[in-house]
């Protein structure tokens, strides 16, 4: 986790205060000891209440938002395909072949038999 206070990079680490809201005191505050964190999904603020000290939580970004162009439409296109796929094999039974090898009498092995 990094800290909000560090400064490193201004885009990504504002120089203000994050607020949250905090559950204890009904409002919205600043968090004291901020620190980035992040889940499966998004990323967050974590630290604790300017007022009443309780750890708090904000989620503020989403690690899917930069896609590049046309990724999602690419998805669809994919899904529409699969789809159509599906329903054109739905109906045709699966094929059974029976592979025939090169030599009509395998010879036994010695000590097998």
């Amino acid at each position: 986790m990094t800290t909000l206070n560090a400064g490193e990079n201004a885009s990504e680490h504002p120089s203000e205060p994050v607020k949250g809201y905090c559950m204890k005191c009904n409002e919205t505050l600043p968090i004291i000891d901020a620190e980035y964190c992040e889940t499966k999904q998004k990323t967050g603020v974590r630290g604790r209440c300017g007022v009443c000290g309780k750890g708090m939580f904000k989620f503020i970004g989403s690690k899917t938002r930069n896609r590049p162009p046309g990724y999602y439409d690419q998805r669809k296109r994919e899904a529409r395909l699969e789809k159509r796929r599906q329903k054109l094999l739905d109906g045709v039974p699966p094929i059974r072949a029976a592979y025939i090898s090169d030599q009509t009498d395998p010879k036994p092995e010695p000590g097998s038999g």
